[in-house]
């Protein structure tokens, strides 16, 4: 895939994912004009940029449809783990440096590496190499699954707090009628078999909470959805910690921009 697809891909994403507040912020006008002008900006035919942003769709409270019909290829999956946990501004942020082919370099890095990958390799290397699913698409189908069926899995518990938006370190909370609280991180795995990642904020409440904390993985997420749950797993389980480098936003404000406000 070359670069300006790859970068096509990240507007498309952002066009998805924030949908009118997206289009109207770009102000190219409506969704046909702005395809049309991100295609000869980048140049790359407006129905491709459409046909990207359709491709996220299935995974946004947008009212399109979307491609549902089938699974993210890996370069458009790259693209989604990498930028989706982004917010609005940040996101455009980086959408609007690429129009403007003004690129950050850890972004360059990126659309280098996506572009240079094959997009019919498999998901993983050798059969011996574990398969590493950190929080995007397989993420966000689990979640929906666990909110729909949790009660089957944890008779024992009445109310449940969706607490995947506040970055405490665990998706939902259940709670009995007698008070008792079981904090549930969920995971999930596109096939059978593989590993996950868990943030630095996760494994600290899991080793926190002890027995009160389960991981709920939920594996071969796009067809027979086999459920494992793991408690107290601070306890149970010995995790290899590994430092990585991600994508953040932050803004700059020179001496000179302060001292002259």
């Amino acid at each position: 895939m070359n670069k300006q697809n790859v970068k096509a891909l990240i507007v498309g994403l952002y066009l998805s994912k924030f949908d009118k507040v997206a289009y109207e912020k770009l102000n190219f006008g409506n969704s046909t004009t702005t395809h049309s002008k991100i295609g000869e900006i980048l140049s790359v035919n407006p129905n491709s940029i459409k046909n990207m942003r359709d491709e996220y769709d299935p995974y946004h409270p947008n009212n399109r449809a979307g491609w549902y019909q089938r699974p993210l290829r890996p370069s458009r999956q790259k693209v989604f783990e990498t930028f989706t946990d982004l917010t609005e501004l940040a996101l455009r942020g980086v959408v609007l440096d690429i129009l403007n082919q003004k690129h950050d370099e850890s972004v360059l890095q990126i659309i280098e590496h996506i572009s240079n990958s094959n997009e019919n390799e498999a998901e993983a290397g050798s059969s011996n190499e574990i398969i590493y699913t950190s929080r995007g698409i397989t993420g966000e189908k689990a979640e929906k699954y666990f909110q729909n069926n949790w009660q089957s899995h944890y008779p024992d518990y009445s109310n449940i707090e969706n607490k995947t938006k506040d970055g405490c370190g665990y998706d939902f909370k259940l709670i009995a009628d007698d008070n008792l609280e079981k904090y549930i991180e969920v995971k999930g795995m596109k096939n059978t078999t593989g590993g996950i990642l868990l943030t630095s904020k996760e494994w600290e409440v899991a080793i926190e909470q002890t027995n009160n904390f389960d991981l709920f993985i939920v594996s071969d997420i796009n067809e027979s959805r086999s459920v494992k749950i793991i408690t107290n797993p601070a306890k149970n389980l010995i995790p290899k910690k590994q430092v990585q480098t991600v994508i953040q936003v932050n803004w700059t404000l020179t001496s000179k921009q302060i001292n002259e406000a």
